[in-house]
């Protein structure tokens, strides 16, 4: 519903427990909120890049779990609706598995990650033999590495 706002004259507003409220007010409001979490996060996290010292705009400054196996939450998720702040003693232990990070030099830790992670393998193999393959691991009888390795053997890819 379009009320009168004090700050946005008018705007839209929302029923909250028999209050009216304006968006665009709780929208500030959260925004600044979340911001000072981060300064004081990224205060408590070093201040600068670790990796290059970068300190000119905290918001161009990350933090990347050392450890993803460790990840319990991520700590500032920039999607839409995933922004949710915990506790300052949980956020700090979170902060403590991780480095502070500059967008550049995590995107570039990153870019080398999948470089790991999407290795090509050029198998040759049909489509039918892929199908039989795949057949076989999703009836339980093995594993993907042991599937996977198996065809490596076959087809010479490493040294036995």
């Amino acid at each position: 519903m379009q009320l009168i706002c004090n700050k946005h004259g008018i705007s839209e507003h929302r029923l909250y427990i028999k209050k009216w409220k304006c968006k665009k007010c709780e929208y500030v409001y959260s925004r600044r909120y979340l911001e000072n979490v981060k300064l004081r996060a990224i205060k408590y996290g070093g201040g600068e890049c670790q990796k290059c010292g970068y300190d000119t705009c905290w918001r161009a400054l990350h933090f990347h779990h050392i450890n993803p196996e460790e990840k319990e939450f991520a700590i500032f998720e920039s999607r839409a609706g995933r922004k949710r702040v915990r506790n300052w003693e949980k956020l700090k232990l979170e902060i403590n598995k991780c480095i502070l990070l500059c967008s550049n030099c995590h995107t570039e830790l990153h870019a080398n990650d999948e470089k790991k992670t999407y290795a090509e393998f050029n198998l040759n193999l049909s489509r039918l033999e892929i199908e039989l393959y795949n057949k076989s691991i999703i009836s339980g009888k093995r594993s993907a590495d042991e599937v996977f390795n198996q065809i490596l053997t076959i087809k010479k890819i490493i040294n036995v």
